[in-house]
């Protein structure tokens, strides 16, 4: 074979190795697939190193895809500023020996006497702060925060000047004891009577309960007024316990 022929065969060889090549790396293929549901338009682009995800639209079921946060909520609902958000709140997350009301009615009937206050107010007498407190930090520790949200504001100590976590308490009781106790019913002709009655209430030895029913202290009256809260037939037998010269709050 000649020098020209030779040089030939090596450059049609050298060509088809570059072929042979060129062909090997058809693997490395791009594959484009879309889905179309509820949600919106998904497309999905996969190749042999990356895979990206996008989704767009209307969020699907949950519109526009913002999540409301319930960050102070126990029961997993975003609370509103009024009595059933906290009713709820408190009668399921404040159970057994932190019960703060015996029944929802009862709650609804206090609640109802609470200065509103402001959606996340975390201490003062109002039903902003209640809230707040028988919610999540009711979940976290109940046995420190379910008496703040109930009628005492988590005020153990009635005689001194000092408020509970939200609240003076018998600036609450008061307000509770002339909405309630009214008519036949009635034990304080107007609150500042009620307020000089209150502070020689004893001072509790813990946080109150509806467990304390009988201890000749604050939280005994104000359990016996959140039971008058219930309805006319339970206030007509608790409201004269909830005064001073109570004769079932003795012990």
């Amino acid at each position: 074979m000649n020098k020209a022929s030779f040089l030939f065969l090596g450059a049609v060889l050298s060509i088809a190795g570059t072929s042979a090549i060129v062909a090997g790396c058809g693997s490395d293929t791009t594959t484009t697939s879309t889905s179309t549901g509820t949600g919106g338009s998904e497309a999905t682009t996969t190749s042999s190193a990356t895979t990206t995800s996008t989704t767009t639209g209307a969020g699907g079921a949950g519109g526009s895809g913002v999540t409301s946060s319930a960050s102070s909520s126990g029961t997993g609902v975003a609370p509103t500023l009024d009595c059933a958000s906290y009713c709820a709140e408190v009668m399921t997350n404040c159970k057994t020996t932190d019960e703060q009301y015996k029944t929802n009615d009862s709650c609804l009937a206090v609640c109802a006497a609470f200065p509103p206050g402001k959606l996340g107010d975390t201490d003062g007498n109002s039903l902003g702060c209640r809230l707040y407190h028988g919610g999540g930090p009711s979940v976290m520790a109940p046995d420190t925060h379910c008496a703040h949200a109930g009628i005492t504001g988590g005020d153990k100590d009635v005689t001194d000047t000092m408020a509970g976590t939200c609240g003076e308490g018998c600036d609450a009781f008061c307000d509770v004891a002339i909405a309630v106790c009214t008519g036949a019913n009635k034990q304080y002709d107007n609150k500042d009577k009620c307020m000089l009655d209150c502070k020689t209430f004893k001072v509790d030895a813990a946080s109150y309960s509806t467990a304390d029913t009988a201890k000749n202290d604050f939280g005994c009256r104000a359990y016996h007024l959140t039971v008058a809260a219930t309805d006319a037939g339970s206030a007509a037998t608790h409201c004269k316990h909830i005064v001073g010269a109570s004769t079932v709050c003795t012990m």
